[in-house]
């Protein structure tokens, strides 16, 4: 994936999202989610809105196992009904937002889960210390990114 390098406040969020939810997807739909270490086998999913070149856009990404973020089986089929957010066929996208929820709720069900350690190592980085705070700094910095667009 193409992108900028995460800030180390950036890196400090997805680390802990990786580590404290695993895959959020597995986590809310009850599947068991307690491999030794996630960090081997989930992948870090960015927005689609927000990407990962914008600013603060690793803040807005979450854990997804392979199954859950692009339908990897290994060559066995996909369960009816298990939903994919970046499904080859692209008929479970739908169904992933419907049962496991959108991008931006997941990322609010991220936030809400890390340890209180990260959030301080992030906020003493950012002034960010919570998602509220971050869609607030988001839209801030959008407002300030359209208002230089249209005065050039």
């Amino acid at each position: 994936m193409k992108g900028r390098k995460p800030t180390k406040a950036e890196q400090i969020y997805g680390q802990a999202v990786i580590q404290r939810c695993g895959c959020i997807a597995c986590d809310k739909l009850g599947h068991p989610n307690d491999w030794p270490e996630p960090l081997e086998y989930v992948e870090f999913h960015h927005s689609s809105e927000k990407g990962a070149v914008k600013p603060l856009a690793h803040f807005f990404g979450y854990g997804l196992c392979p199954v859950h973020h692009r339908g990897a089986t290994g060559g066995n089929p996909i369960p009816e009904g298990e939903p994919v957010r970046h499904d080859p066929l692209g008929s479970r996208k739908q169904l992933f937002f419907n049962k496991v929820g959108t991008d931006l709720e997941l990322v609010e069900y991220a936030w809400s889960k890390l340890p209180l350690e990260a959030l301080d190592q992030i906020g003493e980085l950012t002034g960010i210390w919570s998602f509220e705070e971050l869609v607030r700094e988001d839209a801030k910095q959008r407002n300030i990114f359209e208002n230089i667009n249209s005065n050039i």
